[in-house]
């Protein structure tokens, strides 16, 4: 089943804040999204609580919801970074918990690909985010492999 047109409303450095602005200021207007993939937070991370974090997810998540309320919302799991031992790391796994926590298993998806990308060690594989940070084009596959089911499954809907 072909996947349909597909638009990309990422910016780089772009943080939750920031996406509930757009939100709700538009962006969605018109787009007639069936299915819409978030993947935000990790750059909150220095800055803000893991509360604070999934709070701006879940404004997000309701956002989308009045603006869209036929379409299903996947929320994505913050990507591992850092090495095994990086203070964040044990941040991020706080904000992941509490993102899951926003699923509902129908209009709202949990997907976590993050095991994808570390070794049996726990470490992110260098060809798959030579930073620690950013998927390379392997690494995008990882988690285009781990999307796609759950985007087949809320189109065919």
């Amino acid at each position: 089943m072909p996947l349909g047109n597909v638009v990309d409303f990422g910016i780089g450095g772009d943080r939750t804040q920031f996406v509930l602005w757009r939100a709700q200021h538009g962006e969605l207007a018109g787009s007639g999204a069936r299915v819409v993939v978030l993947m935000v937070g990790t750059n909150n991370l220095a800055s803000a609580t893991p509360e604070n974090i999934a709070r701006g997810v879940s404004a997000i998540v309701d956002t989308v919801r009045a603006a869209l309320p036929g379409t299903t919302i996947v929320v994505n799991a913050l990507l591992p970074r850092g090495d095994r031992d990086d203070p964040l790391r044990a941040k991020l796994a706080d904000v992941n918990a509490r993102l899951a926590a926003l699923a509902d298993g129908k209009r709202v998806r949990w997907l976590d690909a993050g095991p994808g990308f570390l070794d049996a060690g726990g470490e992110p594989q260098p060809e798959l985010m030579p930073d620690k940070l950013h998927p390379s084009a392997a690494g995008y596959e990882i988690w285009a492999a781990a999307l796609r089911p759950v985007l087949l499954d809320a189109l065919s809907k």
